[in-house]
């Protein structure tokens, strides 16, 4: 039912955390694994998005009170 490029690695990470169950992963796993990675890749990016508004901060703070920013 789904993609080759999908069923794939859904069905080798399948077998690694499960390696009694052989053959076809269920929907529900799919729907778990999919939900904990979506999840984990938003999580990034907005850690990454965050840390970047943060340097932004600190340099334009530091240039309006004409400190280099590199110095610590």
């Amino acid at each position: 039912l789904d993609p080759k490029w999908m069923s794939y690695p859904l069905s080798a990470l399948h077998e690694a955390f499960n390696p009694e169950d052989k053959g076809n992963y269920s929907r529900k796993w799919a729907l778990i694994f999919m939900l904990v990675f979506s999840i984990i890749v938003s999580l990034s990016f907005e850690l990454i998005i965050n840390e970047m508004f943060k340097r932004v901060v600190i340099e334009k703070s530091a240039i309006r009170n004409n400190i280099d920013p590199l110095q610590d």
